[in-house]
């Protein structure tokens, strides 16, 4: 009639419910507990029964190591620990495989993977790794050229790099002096060069490709220099707009980084290619040469010109007249005989023999080619 209040002691001593007849246990325990009631008179009743109560809420953790974050061409580990109730471990997995009596997990190539934990009083953990620094495998390499390679070119070269790999590569290229980092995967050379380039790619890893095959880069920006003219009868040397008496020889000379061919245009021509640096005029006749030299790389340097008259004097052609006839005779006659004195120029073109003296031996010499019955030179 007086009420009634209840107990439980959970070995901490007795404590008032304060909700009435009922008590709701949710935290995390492992106590036994006793109940008792007591009227507003103070009469207590006999304690119930002991109840063992084990509740486990917590909820496991795991936390993951990885025992190596910079990119690696090599397997490795990643370190578990697990933090469970009192209830217990349970299991943990990773991607289904059961790891519960290991501390790690290796790790081989890039990938998810999925840890999970469940304790014994049913409550499950899960964390997701993600491995995307595993890089063992070798870069292929790729190499583009754009431009000319391998001949000689007045233009700019760009070589474009590419390569396969899982975490980016670093490019670099060897122009014989020894592997340099390129900035990024295109090179462009637009100097003088004439250098052979291989490159090699190298990922995050230092896992290297093999290194390329060469590609000779021979760029020449550079105009020949202006063609030097040097002309000469024997072995005496001919200035441009001389009348010579025999053919006259050319040699040429220019420079380029790629080396020059010469051409020629002969009264206005065309432009013909020279074998190699001399040329010799082909007889009588007024030569206006124009030359120029032409580098390996296409480029034209200007033109030189030189003038030259070649009057070839026949043989026995004393009057200097074109033609060998009795008027030549009729002076070597004259000449022996001391009825007329030739020039320097007659004597020379007089003395057929070849002995210094211009007389009647020469004479006889001329009637013979007058006869056709001798040549120059016989």
């Amino acid at each position: 009639l007086s009420g009634i209040n209840y107990y439980y002691d959970n070995g901490n001593g007795w404590t008032l419910i304060d909700s009435g007849a009922s008590i709701e246990i949710t935290d995390t325990t492992n106590a036994v507990y006793r109940f008792k009631a007591v009227n507003n008179a103070g009469t207590e009743s006999y304690p119930s029964d002991s109840y063992h109560v084990m509740i486990d809420a917590k909820v496991p953790e795991i936390t993951l190591t990885p025992e190596v974050t910079d990119v690696t061409p090599n397997p490795y580990k990643i370190n578990i620990s697990t933090e469970v109730g009192e209830s217990g471990l349970r299991e943990v997995t990773c991607n289904g495989q059961d790891i519960t009596n290991e501390d790690s997990y290796t790790v081989s190539q890039n990938g998810t993977y999925v840890f999970t934990v469940v304790g014994k009083n049913g409550r499950v953990a899960t964390k997701i790794f993600t491995v995307t620094n595993i890089d063992g495998d070798k870069p292929v390499l790729t190499v583009s050229s754009y431009g000319k390679t391998g001949e000689w070119t007045s233009g700019d070269v760009t070589i474009v790099l590419s390569a396969t790999s899982n975490t980016g590569v670093t490019y670099y290229y060897d122009d014989g002096s020894g592997f340099k980092e390129m900035n990024g995967s295109v090179l462009n050379i637009a100097e003088n060069c004439n250098k052979t380039y291989t490159f090699k790619a190298v990922n995050k890893a230092g896992v290297e490709s093999d290194v390329s095959d060469g590609v000779a880069v021979m760029i020449d920006k550079s105009v020949p220099t202006d063609v030097t003219v040097t002309a000469s009868c024997g072995e005496e040397n001919v200035a441009s707009g001389s009348l010579v008496r025999q053919d006259v020889t050319f040699t040429l000379s220019s420079s380029a980084s790629s080396g020059v061919k010469y051409q020629y245009s002969l009264n206005g021509g065309e432009w013909t290619n020279i074998e190699g640096n001399t040329l010799t005029t082909n007889g009588s006749g007024a030569y206006n040469y124009k030359f120029r030299a032409v580098s390996g790389s296409g480029l034209v340097s200007d033109k030189s010109e030189f003038n030259v008259q070649v009057k070839i004097r026949l043989f026995g052609d004393v009057n200097d007249d074109g033609k060998v006839d009795s008027t030549d005779y009729n002076l070597i006659v004259y000449h022996s005989l001391g009825i007329e004195t030739l020039t320097d120029d007659q004597l020379a073109a007089a003395d057929l023999n070849g002995d210094g003296v211009v007389d009647l031996f020469d004479a006889s010499v001329l009637d013979l080619v007058m006869a056709g019955k001798y040549k120059a030179g016989e």
